[in-house]
């Protein structure tokens, strides 16, 4: 199944990470670099699965002192994109 952004949502990466805006209804989150990496693989790859093979690889190589947690974390994150519903799957 693949994800995409929710329609009314538009995302800016800025130098820290990356800003997500809900114009539906004015709310925005702040996503870290990490973050934002795990949004980048879930909106550009077909699957959740495939996305977060991929959100895990670049993150351990960046983080290899982290990757027994990485995981998990990005497990977290795509939850909560999907908990605000400013990913949806498609």
């Amino acid at each position: 199944m693949a994800y995409r952004l929710a329609d009314g949502v538009t995302v800016t990466e800025t130098d820290g990470g990356t800003v997500i805006l809900d114009l539906r209804n004015g709310a925005y989150r702040l996503l870290n670099e990490s973050g934002a990496t795990v949004l980048r693989h879930l909106t550009e790859h077909g699957t959740e699965g495939d996305a977060s093979t991929g959100a895990i690889a670049e993150l351990s190589a960046r983080h290899p002192e982290a990757a027994h947690d990485i995981p998990d974390d990005v497990h977290l994150v795509v939850q909560a994109l999907l908990e605000a519903k400013v990913v949806e799957r498609s």
